[in-house]
């Protein structure tokens, strides 16, 4: 009996770095702390819920690219264009402007959420179905999203040109890593002393049993 309990205790001893490795918790912790470091900055425009809402914001989107064509920035055109239309009396007034957005936050409906990570930044994407309405989605700007090839932003151009002007910040990405990467040490840190305490404490109780 004491030779099997022995043995248990040494499994334990043995098993308890591997448990750590296997776990693998600086890539577990390091990939969720840069996805906390992907932002973005949307805006929406909603119709009502029903075939006619969906036409609705069709036609907008229509109007805003014909404006787009004609020279007017995308924000600006999609921004009169919430004023003006939107049934989202909390956003209308501000030309349909959202707050900062984490992927894993949620700020009325995942379909919508999803839609300001999924649409290509400083384009217009919909409509979107939600359980309140549909949606028109802009995103004009977003940090640290693979999708985006290091853009962050977009600006009006001078040039004449009627697409927008694509901006990159490779120094905000940067620090952004440099801070999930100081996070990810320090929990990091704490698992190893975990898994030490876990293998000393199997090691005395295994002194400790009579051979």
């Amino acid at each position: 009996m004491m030779t099997r309990t022995r043995l248990t205790v040494s499994a334990v001893l043995a098993l308890a770095p591997l448990c750590c490795v296997s776990f693998n918790p600086v890539q577990r912790i390091r990939k969720d702390f840069l996805a906390l470091t992907v932002r973005a900055s949307p805006r929406h425009l909603m119709r009502p819920r029903t075939e006619q809402g969906r036409r609705e914001c069709a036609a907008i989107l229509k109007s805003i690219k014909n404006s787009t064509a004609n020279g007017i920035f995308v924000v600006d055109a999609f921004a009169a264009a919430a004023t003006q239309y939107s049934s989202d009396a909390e956003t209308a007034a501000s030309g349909g402007v959202l707050r900062e957005m984490i992927q894993q936050g949620v700020i009325r409906s995942k379909a919508l959420d999803r839609a300001c990570f999924t649409a290509n930044l400083g384009e217009v994407e919909g409509p979107v179905e939600s359980e309140y309405g549909w949606h028109l989605v802009l995103t004009p700007e977003r940090i640290n999203c693979k999708k985006d090839n290091g853009y962050v932003r977009i600006e009006p151009r001078t040039d004449g040109i009627s697409t927008p002007k694509y901006i990159r910040e490779d120094n905000t990405e940067l620090a952004m890593q440099g801070e999930a990467l100081g996070k990810t040490v320090q929990t990091v840190a704490f698992w190893a002393l975990s898994c030490g305490f876990i293998a000393e404490g199997a090691a005395l109780i295994g002194n400790s049993l009579p051979s």
